[in-house]
């Protein structure tokens, strides 16, 4: 697409989702419904400054879905894979909206009838997403807690970090956990200590990835080779080759300078 037009398109599709996320405020939890809003927004196609453009163009206002226009991409070519990914995003935020309330089951039938989808195929869909929506929230849970044990138990002993700011930093992640209502199904995934490492490596290569990038984003490496090397043989000692370490290294700066820029 021209930048113009998936301006456009990213526009009636964050309105939409914008249009959920904050409704029905006095029977949900809107707070952690735009802690959602905010993560797929991060993952749009968009860059920085477009992404800040939707937000404040959107900010405190929830249209009512029955002033929402309808969706130009919806009816294109790829149109039926285009209404998919928005039909789960909606359900993501269901989730965390609603939590284990189904208080909040017909608004998303709503939602799903503006997308097209109605009676029981629209269920199906609803119960196939969440069937997604588990899997990866297990995954996200698993490789949270990895990160935190990854700084609890590695990063505290390079000499030039703090020690206390690391691990202070590691239990302000255990509290900003989105889907901690479904952390008790993830215990032994997400406790996998630093020794074990590259037994996980070797069975869930992206969780340890994701892990280690989300870990390394909280520290300050710019500059400071002695701890880049350090980082880099630990690791290797515990099973994760060189090139892995060096994925996840550059992964962290680019989640460092999305966080940094986003503020």
């Amino acid at each position: 697409m021209q930048h113009c037009d998936k301006i456009a398109v990213m526009s009636q599709i964050y309105e939409l989702l914008n249009s959920f996320a904050n409704a029905d405020a006095q029977n949900s939890d809107v707070r952690r419904a735009n802690i959602e809003l905010s993560k797929i927004r991060n993952s749009l196609p968009l860059n920085n400054n477009d992404k800040r453009k939707l937000v404040n163009k959107f900010k405190g206002i929830s249209t009512p879905l029955e002033d929402i226009s309808s969706i130009a991409a919806f009816s294109g070519e790829n149109g039926g894979a285009v209404r998919e990914n928005v039909a789960y995003m909606l359900y993501a935020i269901y989730c965390q909206k609603y939590k284990d309330d189904p208080c909040g089951y017909d608004m998303l039938m709503d939602y799903y009838n503006f997308l097209g989808y109605h009676g029981s195929f629209a269920k199906e869909m609803i119960r196939e997403n969440g069937e997604t929506y588990s899997n990866i929230t297990d995954d996200q849970t698993a490789y949270l807690k990895m990160a935190r044990g990854m700084i609890k138990q590695v990063f505290v002993t390079i000499p030039e970090i703090s020690i206390d700011r690391l691990n202070a930093q590691a239990d302000e992640m255990a509290k900003y956990d989105p889907y901690s209502i479904r952390r008790k199904k993830v215990q032994k995934a997400g406790a996998a200590g630093i020794m074990t490492l590259g037994g996980v490596f070797a069975r869930r290569p992206d969780i340890v990835l994701q892990a280690g990038s989300t870990a390394l984003a909280q520290i300050q490496l710019e500059g400071n080779d002695n701890a880049v090397d350090f980082l880099a043989k630990t690791f290797k000692d515990k099973g994760i080759d060189l090139n892995a370490f060096s994925s996840m290294l550059n992964q962290s700066k680019i989640i460092s300078s999305t966080s940094q820029d986003m503020v």
